[in-house]
């Protein structure tokens, strides 16, 4: 706790010596401060972490009470079409420029090309230093200039900040870097079962490999088993409804027989299976059925009660730790 106490002192010591220093100088106290901290974070990190995280403490009342005299600044009924054109042409520059700058900046240092085309749309809130600026400009030319600077910086600066947090979740998001610092528990619980693929292929297709008729023979399950990924199959009757199921166990025992084994269809080896899955249930509910019914694969039934795939137990853990390795790797390379 002295520590700490000796922090802020020191602190607060150090704000007010740069503010008596500017005023001395007749320099901007505003842009002094903020040379001052550039200066201890690039120069000083160690000795000045304390103090950094010492004032995030207690600087949210402070934003809060500033926003709040701002705001009461802001008074609509002094804004004239003169005003609001300035406004308007002030906007329109600041956002071009930032825009061009932006732009620029990202070819200069070779930035990928989301950054070019997104980083815009992140620029366009503006806040405290702006507004600060314009207040002290309000009190150096409160005779002449110094109202309508406030009022212009004040009023525009509403405006983005309704705009700001729009353009910003649009970037992100188009930019491809929303939703990466997530877990399996997270995917689970926002991915569907049609959305699951393995190899590229999804496992709702009416097409996959996993499907087969109550007439499909054994040594063609056989053949396709040692060239897919799959080691479950559905069987579909003639109405492409759910016969049953045939599992790896099924497979295994066909084989010990095999001198008949030539003559064997899949409706001679499946199980009937009561338990079926929708392609848009959640994996977060697909696992816990898994579990209940201490199954390793469910048939996939969609709504017209039709065979359109099969989901394994093992596909599933493969999938979730797939995605969770390709966007962690995606978040690694954004630095």
């Amino acid at each position: 706790m002295v520590n700490e106490d000796r922090i802020l002192t020191l602190s607060l010591g150090a704000i007010l010596l740069s503010s008596g220093t500017c005023e001395l100088l007749k320099l901007d106290t505003i842009l002094a401060a903020m040379a001052m901290g550039f200066f201890m974070v690039n120069f000083a990190t160690v000795k000045t972490r304390g103090i950094f995280s010492l004032v995030e403490k207690f600087t949210p009342p402070i934003y809060v009470l500033f926003f709040v005299l701002v705001g009461a600044k802001l008074n609509i009924w002094n804004i004239t079409p003169y005003v609001a054109i300035i406004a308007l042409i002030y906007l329109f520059f600041r956002t071009a420029g930032k825009s061009i700058g932006a732009r620029l900046g990202s070819i200069v240092t070779k930035a990928p090309i989301t950054v070019k085309k997104y980083l815009p749309f992140c620029l366009l809130s503006q806040a405290g230093v702006a507004i600060g600026l314009s207040i002290s400009a309000g009190q150096q030319f409160a005779e002449t200039i110094g109202p309508t600077v406030v009022l212009i910086v004040t009023a525009t600066t509403f405006v983005v900040q309704l705009a700001g947090p729009i353009s910003v979740k649009y970037a992100v998001t188009k930019a491809g870097e929303c939703g990466l610092d997530v877990c399996e528990s997270d995917i689970m619980k926002s991915c569907c079962v049609k959305e699951v693929s393995v190899a590229g292929e999804l496992i709702c297709s009416t097409s996959s490999t996993a499907i087969v008729s109550e007439t499909t023979r054994l040594t063609d399950i056989l053949d396709s088993f040692s060239k897919n990924y799959n080691l479950n199959y559905v069987v579909q009757d003639k109405n492409n409804g759910l016969a049953g199921l045939i599992t790896i166990e099924h497979l295994k025992e066909s084989l010990q027989i095999a001198e008949i084994s030539d003559a064997l269809v899949a409706y001679d080896i499946m199980e009937p299976c009561s338990t079926s899955i929708s392609p848009d249930m959640y994996l977060d509910d697909v696992l816990k059925i898994f579990t209940e019914k201490d199954a390793d694969a469910l048939p996939v039934i969609n709504e017209r009660g039709c065979v359109c795939g099969i989901i394994e137990k093992n596909t599933v853990e493969h999938y979730l730790h797939g995605k969770v390795v390709e966007l962690q790797q995606k978040l690694a390379s954004l630095g």
